[in-house]
């Protein structure tokens, strides 16, 4: 075990550290001082044995604990989450459930939160359970029986709909159910957070900082509250804001890739707006690998990351591309439903998660796609459809 003490009065607490204990049990005296990729150890500390971190804040309590590497002096996490301790709320989302089943692959223990009891069937290495995250007893005791390393809340009510009834279950389900987790983690000081932002959360660059809809008024309280969480109390917590997120498995069908490439493979056309929003599309696979990449990089503690490719494309783009794919070639009628007032471009800053994470997005918007279409092929192939040419005869 790796151990690092902060001294109490410091402008970074889990960083500036004046003791640092390696897994062979000696003692070394010096400053440990942040960078960018990892922790910078005194000369004698330098390893490259590979070494079980945990980092000790002010008040004595473990709040990282990590598997790390030494590589020119620079203690990294070496991204192995073997024996690995995490919770997953909204394990049966879109991008939990591929979450989950990428950390049982890395031999993590994976303790999966729903709110709906009948449960999928396991791997050994994973439990499903159910929390009344709006409970903030029920948090505490998840917290203390599960013991987790790290925390991965993607729960909530995620919806773009600007409607009157989605203010409150967007308050309740995704702002007070962060509040709860984040005391709760704070109480206990050991736990590492990664929280889903949104990409709707208005930006300060911008005059009207209004938000365009209830969920991303309580995805931006979300990220004030992380970040005082970080500032005052010290919690490592990290909000990831990913961009519009498409890939096989989002099983929602009123999303729009979803709702578009069923819709024409089942022989009819989408109903879709105008299509000339654009957005910063991102493949599920990579934004997976992002959100594991967070939870092991200190240097991203307090701070929002923009998850996307920073490439702005339109929905019309994107239909045609999908389109094209499928074979479709009847003309698409764009407009038969109204797109959303206020909503502005938005495109990830991608240097400034480069610089703090080193991650990029891998895959190519066209390979992305046509594995989403073969995904939908194969879970469509299980009932009869019909043929594209049969559709457009009709």
């Amino acid at each position: 075990m790796t151990a690092a003490r902060a001294p109490d009065s410091t402008s970074d607490p889990h960083w500036d550290f004046s003791r640092v204990r390696l897994s062979s049990a000696k003692l070394f005296s010096g400053c440990a001082r942040r960078t960018g990729v990892g922790l910078r150890l005194p000369h004698q500390c330098r390893t490259k044995a590979p070494s079980r971190v945990c980092i000790i804040g002010p008040t004595g309590t473990t709040v990282v604990t990590a598997n790390c590497i030494g590589d020119n002096g620079v203690l990294k996490p070496t991204g192995d989450w073997r024996d690995a301790r995490v919770i997953v709320t909204g394990a049966r989302g879109f991008i939990g459930s591929h979450l989950c089943r990428w950390l049982v692959d890395a031999g993590a223990t994976v303790n999966a939160i729903s709110s709906q009891r009948n449960f999928p069937r396991a791997p050994d290495n994973m439990a499903w359970s159910t929390v009344a995250l709006s409970d903030p007893d029920a948090v505490r005791r998840m917290l203390e029986q599960l013991s987790p390393d790290v925390v991965f809340h993607l729960s909530g009510h995620v919806t773009g709909s600007q409607a009157l009834a989605d203010v409150e279950p967007t308050f309740s389900r995704n702002l007070v159910s962060t509040v709860h987790l984040l005391t709760a983690a704070a109480e206990r000081a050991r736990h590492r957070i990664v929280l889903a932002g949104s990409m709707h959360e208005p930006e300060g660059e911008h005059a009207d900082t209004t938000p365009v809809s209830p969920y991303a008024a309580s995805k931006w309280a979300c990220t004030s509250y992380a970040r005082m969480f970080h500032r005052l109390y010290q919690l490592p917590v990290i909000v990831a804001r990913p961009m519009m997120v498409y890939g096989p498995g989002q099983w929602d069908r009123a999303k729009l890739l979803p709702h578009v490439i069923t819709s024409l493979l089942s022989g009819a056309s989408p109903a879709i707006s105008g299509g000339t929003r654009t957005l910063d599309w991102v493949f599920v696979d990579d934004v997976v690998a992002a959100l594991t990449m967070l939870a092991m990089t200190p240097s991203a503690y307090g701070h929002a990351i923009d998850l996307g490719s920073g490439t702005l494309t339109s929905i019309r783009e994107i239909v045609e591309q999908v389109a094209r794919m499928i074979g479709w070639t009847h003309p698409i009628e764009f407009g038969t439903v109204p797109d959303r007032p206020f909503e502005r471009p938005r495109k990830a800053r991608v240097e400034e998660t480069r610089q703090i994470t080193g991650w990029t997005a891998a895959t190519p918007l066209s390979a992305g796609l046509l594995k989403t279409v073969d995904y939908w092929r194969r879970v469509l192939g299980e009932t009869k459809q019909p043929t594209i040419a049969e559709a457009q005869t009709k």
